[in-house]
């Protein structure tokens, strides 16, 4: 008989979980039970009875229970006492769920008057003696929406252990701004709490323990989306580890730091905290690279905070936390170990401390990347940029290097246009010429960390020159306009430049030996509009372009060694060896109230040596073939002084010369009489993988 009535249950039991058609709240009555639910499960509490309790599924002390949902629960509480509400709900006499994974929706609706009670829980783990949930794997919803004066939970772990939670749908947790009142307060609407609340003894706490939580989706509550804390004495609230590539974040939209029913009025997306007798709470790895963030207006907004008695070892960030009064903040009794801002971060608030230790901020964004990141309260940080650069300590500041780097760079392509030009049109027969030219020079970083930084610079313009007789040597008046749009690093740092080069070229001014000296002097002026593009925690979006404009001034003293070597009656071969000083002075300019440069006085020699070989077709067509040796070297105003935020500081380049190989080809045509064509081609590569290439088109004649 006993096992009639055994296999009976076992049988009505089966049938129950597999059936598909709508039934109440399921009690799980054996270990190692595997719940697969495809039909809707409802069930409804009122507080007709005070302990009424509306569940979905029921777990009280039994162990290696599977749960696998892709249909619907839908639990209601209502009435004004004490209407609790749970999807899923694991209890009591140490139970032990393998996995719950959800693929449907789970929705826990509560209303109630009762302060701190009509309790709307999506699923909970009530470990007073133990409970442990392995895995809560969910791509579906699991939501708790309070309407009256109770709490609203997705994910409620009290003093037990889940060992993972894994999201790619929706945690969320609604209440009403004024519900939890003195109980609950501030935490209220929580998407997922880990909550120290069993009293223990001194030298046996009772631990509230996540290990990680990974999401890729949203977890979003009213005032707190995660909430890591530890009320009861002797009491533990520990999380190894949050994983967030999705978005964690809160609902409320003004917060006043008031009290309000006994709490204080505040949100924060993350909090760590303890605030019951010899309790501890502890984050051990923050790591974001997605959306940590509150719209939340007023003077209580924090995105990542160690509330007092609260500990986060460490926040790694590769993405964005926003809040209004602080993006991290650092109770007075709070701790934050070590920041890592990593290439990515946007902050949207301050950092904030009001801790008596200094933390450690480290800014490894990116030497791309400028930043200002607002630090307030009456804590301090140990400020460290892994990119190498100078940092102002407080408030953090950097620029991205590359104007200074390049500084030298670009004093050489301005002016080897100019020399090129020279070289191939000044000594001829023809009265005037006009050459206007097109090139693009590019450079890739050495790294993230390197000086050598990445640019693209687009720059044309023309160069023309006319003969100047005398009596007593021939001069040639040479002019030069040129325009630079100069990108440096994909964007962070932009400069248009527009420069006017005027001066004389004597082309026989003496010889030596078989060999012509000509020599050179000019001078010229540019205007230069900059953007520069900061990472600024201040900023609505974490982000702003700082502008500025600066004049320069430049001269370009040279002298050229030519030899020419007689092939044929129509070709040659023209060896050259020159050598040139040029200067740019650079006045000082600020970029709105952040960063201000002194004035720069820069001044490079330019050595070169070429060959130029002309096959020719007639007295004035011909082909010719040019390979050269270049080389820059600053030999003063390597280093630019500067500051940030008030505070001077100075970058010295530590690349001060390259080394160039240059090859060219053309032709130069006969169109009618005195007058000339030509095009170039030309090709420049640089020691530090500087590449140039050119496009020139002329005409040379007498008129």
């Amino acid at each position: 008989m006993n096992t009639l009535k055994k296999s009976l249950f076992i049988f009505f039991f089966t049938s129950l979980i597999f059936t598909r058609v709508s039934f109440a709240g399921t009690i799980v009555g054996a270990n190692d039970t595997t719940l697969t639910i495809t039909s809707p499960i409802t069930s409804t509490a009122d507080d007709t009875d005070n302990n009424d309790l509306g569940r979905g599924i029921y777990i009280d002390g039994f162990t290696g229970i599977i749960i696998d949902n892709s249909s619907i629960f839908t639990i209601t509480g209502t009435g004004t006492v004490n209407p609790y509400g749970i999807g899923i709900l694991s209890t009591s006499l140490a139970s032990s769920v393998t996995s719950i994974t959800n693929s449907g929706t789970i929705t826990v609706t509560t209303s109630g008057e009762e302060d701190g009670d009509g309790n709307a829980y999506g699923i909970f783990n009530n470990g007073f003696t133990g409970s442990v949930i392995s895995t809560i794997t969910n791509s579906g919803t699991i939501a708790g929406v309070s309407t009256g004066v109770g709490t609203a939970r997705g994910i409620n772990n009290t003093s037990g252990t889940i060992t993972s939670i894994i999201n790619t749908g929706n945690i969320t947790a609604t209440a009403a701004e004024s519900s939890g009142g003195t109980v609950y307060g501030t935490y209220n609407g929580t998407a997922v709490y880990n909550h120290g609340d069993l009293v223990g003894s001194s030298g046996s706490n009772k631990v509230a323990l996540i290990g990680t939580i990974t999401n890729s989706g949203v977890i979003e509550g009213t005032r707190t989306a995660i909430n890591n804390n530890a009320s009861a004495n002797y009491s533990e609230a520990n999380i190894t580890t949050i994983t967030n590539t999705g978005t964690i974040s809160t609902t409320i939209t003004s917060v006043t730091s008031a009290s309000i029913d006994g709490e204080v009025d505040t949100t924060n997306v993350i909090n760590v905290g303890a605030s019951g007798t010899d309790s501890t709470a502890t984050l051990t790895t923050l790591n974001n690279s997605g959306t940590i963030k509150t719209v939340a207006t007023g003077t209580g907004a924090y995105g990542v905070i160690a509330s007092d008695g609260g500990t986060i070892a460490t926040i790694n960030n590769s993405g964005t936390i926003q809040a209004g009064t602080a993006s991290i903040g650092i109770a007075a009794t709070g701790v934050i170990g070590t920041i890592n801002l990593n290439e990515g971060s946007v902050l949207i608030g301050d950092i904030m401390s009001y801790s008596s230790t200094s933390y450690t901020l480290n800014m490894d964004v990116g030497a791309a990347k400028s930043y200002y990141v607002a630090t307030s309260g009456t804590g301090s940080f140990t400020v460290n940029d892994l990119d190498s650069r100078p940092v102002v300590a407080g408030s953090a500041y950097a620029i991205n290097i590359g104007s200074m780097e390049m500084a030298g760079e670009n004093l050489f392509q301005k002016t080897t246009v100019i020399t090129d030009a020279i070289d191939r049109n000044v000594g001829l027969t023809k009265e005037v010429w006009v050459e206007p030219y097109y090139s693009e020079i590019t450079r890739d970083s050495k790294g993230s960390s390197s000086e050598i930084r990445k640019f693209n610079n687009k720059k044309q313009g023309f160069t023309a020159g006319w003969k100047k007789e005398n009596t007593n040597k021939p001069l040639e008046v040479v002019l030069n306009f040129d325009q630079t749009e100069s990108n440096i690093d994909s964007g962070e740092y932009k400069t248009l430049s527009n420069g006017l080069m005027l001066g004389l070229v004597a082309p026989n001014f003496s010889t030596a030996g078989n060999s012509d000296v000509s020599v050179k002097g000019l001078v010229g002026f540019s205007k230069s509009d900059t953007d520069r593009k900061l990472l600024d925690s201040t900023s609505s979006t974490g982000e702003r372009v700082l502008t500025g404009d600066y004049y320069s001034l430049f001269s370009s003293l040279g002298a050229t060694l030519s030899n020419n070597i007689f092939l044929s009656e129509f070709s040659l071969l023209n060896i050259k060896l020159g050598a040139d000083i040029n200067t740019e002075i650079r006045d000082s300019y600020k970029e709105n109230l952040y960063f201000k440069y002194d004035r720069l006085a820069l001044v490079q020699v330019q050595p070169r040596v070429e060959a130029d070989l002309k096959i020719g077709f007639s007295e004035r067509s011909n082909i010719f073939f040019n390979a050269g040796i270049e080389a820059r070297e600053v030999i003063s105003g390597q280093t630019q002084d500067y500051s940030m935020g008030g505070t001077k500081v100075s970058y010295k380049t530590a690349t001060p010369g390259d080394i160039y190989a240059s090859v060219s080809t053309g032709a130069n045509i006969n169109i009618v009489g005195n007058v000339d064509f030509y095009v170039v081609a030309s090709a420049r590569s640089g020691s530090q993988d500087t590449q140039t290439y050119q496009a020139n088109a002329g005409i040379r004649g007498q008129f």
